[in-house]
């Protein structure tokens, strides 16, 4: 698996390495809908729309690089976009610590891989967090298995890559998955859906700690037609495992991380 986060090039290095070591392959990202920009305000870094171009991300590590002292905190709005690039994002927030805060919406790729990968995350009372899967889907075992040895390798590549991320930031990566076991596989496999969320307490059972509501006394996203929100049973996600196929990763028992405390109410990040 190529390396795909290089802390030590610098950052013309790190473009290099991205494209010649295939990070960024894969399935082509859908056409942008919502372009990219990225800032700094303060002792934050602001990224606003989708994953899915390289300089928007080399801004936003120049931003980091150039400021001092560096920013601590990643805010964020973006329906998602390339798992690869936003598995970059995520190794890149992990390693250096940053916390993230969600302005309106984290779907998709945004959630797999940037919300899970702050070390404190931060919620406005009305910010939607919503996933539609991940690299252990039912669906892309079955493409993987039609499309050939090639997809197969690339499909066993993201699995490996997923789930050292998920290891690194403590979360069980069944939470990519866990909306499209019944009852609710039916609905999600209509087109009208988004994906699902969870509440903080389910959000929990999967490992996401220290999740802090600005000037908020509950987290209440606004309802949306096309998002479900999907209830944890303990006893089945203790159970679950992640699929496998053959050649695969035996990952058939993964760590189910617990957290016992819950969501703080917080007047904002403390730095």
């Amino acid at each position: 698996m190529p390396a795909c986060y290089h802390p030590a090039l610098p950052l013309w290095a790190l473009m290099v390495a991205l494209l010649v070591s295939g990070c960024t392959g894969g399935p082509s990202p859908r056409p942008l809908t919502t372009p990219a920009e990225a800032g700094v305000e303060g002792d934050a870094l602001w990224y606003r729309g989708e994953i899915g171009a390289l300089p928007p991300l080399w801004r936003l590590f120049e931003l980091y690089e150039s400021q001092q002292p560096t920013p601590t905190r990643l805010r964020i709005d973006s329906p998602g976009g390339d798992i690869h690039l936003a598995l970059t994002l995520g190794e890149w927030i992990l390693e250096h610590g940053l916390d993230v805060e969600i302005e309106h919406e984290c779907g998709s790729a945004c959630a797999n891989y940037v919300f899970t990968a702050g070390r404190r995350k931060w919620l406005q009372a009305d910010s939607r967090v919503y996933w539609h899967g991940g690299a252990f889907q039912e669906s892309l075992e079955t493409d993987a298995l039609q499309r050939g040895p090639k997809v197969h390798r690339e499909l066993m590549a993201w699995r490996e890559r997923e789930l050292a991320f998920f290891a690194r930031a403590g979360v069980d990566p069944r939470i990519t998955i866990y909306g499209q076991r019944p009852p609710w596989d039916a609905l999600y496999a209509q087109a009208a859906y988004l994906g699902y969320d969870y509440s903080l307490d389910d959000l929990a059972r999967f490992g996401l700690r220290d999740i802090k509501l600005l000037d908020a006394e509950t987290w209440r996203p606004p309802e949306h037609p096309a998002i479900l929100r999907i209830t944890v049973d303990a006893d089945t996600l203790a159970t679950m495992p992640l699929r496998a196929m053959p050649g695969s990763i035996d990952a058939k028992k993964p760590s189910a991380a617990t957290a016992d405390e819950g969501p703080t109410r917080d007047g904002g990040p403390d730095h």
